[in-house]
């Protein structure tokens, strides 16, 4: 089975994308490379703006961080009193740990390699949690947030960057999981190393571990990947004593499902306006049973993503017959995210279309499996 301290650190960084310019492929140099910590610091500068979080306030924060490491670095050369840092991949931690043995950075910055859902935290440590990008790949999504809930201080502020339910680009990602796994749970350690040098033969001309291989890790082969609608995740916090502080990437708001202009992803910063002391009695709407299937057609009112589903299931089915080699699904699953990566994620394309040319691809595969393998 695929473990998520498996996947990370050795496998993917992350997906790389606050770099650009060229650099994306740095996202595999060191965990101090200047060029990416000086990207970071852009990107978490730009985050807290957005949040109307003044920097001046980071020499009296204590700060938690969850990922690679690299965030941690740079909130503190944003001037925080002290970082401590937490991850699943003991090849993540480790590396934080001997730039911090080599910095001497003790005092400030501590790293931990451990399970946010199954660790007690603490409590109320913290001024700051920074959960960018983190929590749909929790093994239950509001267990562990109620861990850092518990650690957060009265008044902190909770910073949640989560991929949303009900998107274009969830919902080919969940499809392509669903090829490899069967399910929204990566359970294949077997695939995994196959697909990571696939990825590399496919993605990079010198045929080296680049940004691409890493985001095709990220987006398969993690342990979990969760899906919920923003308001899932508002009513959540709110039963627990939060508010909102600032929000990006909500629109269009009142919908759970926009194929066509919603964001992947959202960020949400909330406040902790009170303390709640019994959270094991509220109803946890962010449990793994919860998951939203982005191939339910039930969800669907518009009949092109509903014909978008029939023709993947067709397609896997027929991915799945005897005669048609396993290797085809390899092929077939890096195929999918490089349309996904580079037809979709550009600014040329007419996001009207994304349902019609992702028809076509399905179509065209199935046919030639049929011709070759099946007929």
């Amino acid at each position: 089975m695929t473990k998520y301290k498996d996947v990370y650190g050795k496998y993917s960084i992350g997906s790389g994308a606050i770099l650009s310019n060229g650099d994306e492929d740095k996202v595999w140099d060191r965990i101090d490379e200047p060029e990416v910590i000086s990207a970071y610091k852009r990107s978490i500068v730009r985050d807290f703006v957005k949040s109307g979080i003044s920097l001046k306030e980071l020499p009296q924060w204590n700060i938690m961080d969850v990922g690679t490491g690299r965030q941690a670095i740079t909130m503190l050369d944003l001037g925080a009193k002290k970082v401590e840092h937490y991850d699943i991949s003991p090849e993540n931690v480790d590396r934080l740990n001997k730039y911090c043995t080599s910095n001497g950075l003790e005092g400030r910055l501590k790293t931990n390699c451990c399970d946010i859902v199954e660790t007690y935290l603490g409590s109320e440590k913290y001024d700051f949690i920074y959960l960018n990008g983190i929590v749909q790949h929790f093994s239950n999504v509001g267990k562990g947030i109620e861990n850092c809930i518990k650690a957060l201080k009265n008044s902190g502020l909770i910073w949640l960057y989560f991929y949303r339910s009900g998107t274009y680009d969830n919902f080919l990602l969940y499809m392509i999981r669903d090829l490899i796994h069967s399910s929204n749970i990566s359970n294949g350690s077997e695939k995994l190393k196959e697909h990571f040098i696939s990825s590399i033969i496919s993605y990079s001309e010198d045929v080296d571990k680049n940004y691409l291989t890493s985001m095709y890790i990220d987006g398969i082969f993690t342990r979990y990947a969760n899906l919920y609608t923003p308001e899932t995740y508002i009513n959540f916090m709110k039963e627990r004593g939060f508010e909102v502080v600032s929000s990006s990437g909500l629109d269009p708001l009142g919908k759970n499902i926009d194929h066509y202009y919603a964001r992947a992803a959202t960020v949400i910063t909330f406040r902790k306006s009170k303390k709640i002391n019994d959270l094991n009695s509220l109803t946890n709407t962010l449990s793994p049973e919860n998951d939203v299937n982005q191939l339910e057609k039930s969800l669907y009112l518009e009949q092109e993503i509903v014909e978008t589903i029939e023709l993947y299931s067709e397609m896997k089915r027929l991915l799945s017959n005897p005669n048609v080699p396993q290797s085809l699904t390899v092929f077939v699953s890096l195929r999918l995210f490089n349309f996904l990566n580079s037809k979709i994620r550009s600014e040329k394309h007419d996001p009207m279309n994304r349902h019609i040319d992702l028809q076509h691809i399905l179509r065209n595969i199935n046919k030639l499996v049929k011709e070759e393998y099946i007929a």
